[in-house]
C-alpha cells in the first residue's frame, strides 16, 4: 500500500516537473522570437534612415547635367545652373583671367617764355639768340603720370626726356624745388623782376612745384615773368582777392 502511494506521488511530481518545463521552454522561444523581431525591425529602421540620408547628401547627384528643377510654381531652385540664363562669368585670380588694367593718367606741359619779346631791352643781349622764336621752349606736351607726382616731377621728365637744360635748387625738409633756369633762361635775365613762375589750370599756386599733387587732366605751364607775374595774370595779390 505504502508503495503504491510512493509510486503515485512521484508520477504526480513528474508530470508537474514535465509541465514547469515545458512552460518554461515556451516563453524562451517566445522571448527569443519576439527579440528577433525587434532587432530585425530595428535594423530595417536604421537601413531605411541610411538611405535616405545618403540620397539627401547626394541629390545633386542625380542631376548630372547640373540644371536646376522646377516646382509646381515654376520657380527655378537655387542650386546649379539657373535654366534660360547665362551662367554668370568669373573672373580674376581664381580663372586665371587677368584683371583690368588701372587707367592711365597723363598731364599736359608746356614751357613758354614769350613775354620775353616785350621785353627785350631789359633781357640780356647774350642770350638773345637762344631765345624759341615763337617762345615755346616745350610746346603743349602729354605726359603719363603716376600716383603722387607733382609739378616738378613732370617739369623734370620732360626735360630729360627732351634734352633741355634746366636748373633748380631743392630743399627736401620743405618739400621745395626752386626753378632757376629752363633752356638757358634764368630768373632776373630779363631785369630784377623776372623769373619762372608755373600754373595749373590757369590758376598760379602760392607754393612750390614739388608740393603740387597732380590729378589726371591736369594743364601745367611754365610761364616766363618779367614783371613779378604781374605781366602774366600770376600777381598773387589780385589773383587771391
Amino acid at each position: 500500500m505504502k508503495r503504491k502511494i510512493i509510486y503515485f506521488v512521484l508520477v504526480i511530481l513528474f508530470a508537474i516537473a514535465v509541465t514547469i518545463l515545458t512552460n518554461g521552454c515556451t516563453s524562451q522561444a517566445n522571448d527569443k522570437a519576439s527579440s528577433t523581431g525587434l532587432e530585425q525591425q530595428q535594423a530595417q529602421h536604421e537601413a531605411e534612415q541610411n538611405k535616405n540620408q545618403k540620397a539627401s547628401e547626394n541629390g545633386s547627384d542625380s542631376n548630372p547635367a547640373g540644371n536646376t528643377s522646377e516646382d509646381p510654381s515654376g520657380d527655378a531652385s537655387k542650386s546649379g545652373t539657373v535654366q534660360g540664363a547665362e551662367p554668370t562669368a568669373k573672373t580674376g585670380a581664381n580663372t586665371g583671367m587677368s584683371q583690368p588694367a588701372a587707367q592711365k593718367k597723363y598731364v599736359t606741359i608746356s614751357v613758354n617764355c614769350a613775354t620775353i619779346y616785350d621785353n627785350l631791352e631789359t633781357f640780356d643781349k647774350a642770350k638773345r639768340e637762344i631765345l624759341p622764336q615763337n617762345g615755346l621752349i616745350v610746346p603743349p606736351t602729354k605726359v603719363e603720370i603716376v600716383e603722387g607726382d607733382t609739378v616738378f616731377d613732370v617739369l623734370l621728365k620732360v626735360t630729360k626726356d627732351k634734352k633741355i637744360h634746366m636748373e633748380y635748387v631743392s630743399t627736401p625738409l620743405y618739400k621745395s624745388n626752386y626753378i632757376e633756369g629752363i633752356g638757358n633762361i634764368y630768373e632776373i635775365d630779363a631785369g630784377p623782376l623776372s623769373g619762372w613762375m608755373y600754373k595749373v589750370n590757369n590758376w598760379f599756386p602760392n607754393y612750390g612745384c614739388g608740393r603740387y599733387v597732380l590729378k589726371n587732366g591736369d594743364s601745367i605751364e611754365w610761364v616766363y615773368t618779367c614783371d613779378l607775374g604781374r605781366d602774366i595774370g600770376g600777381d598773387w595779390n589780385e589773383q587771391n582777392k
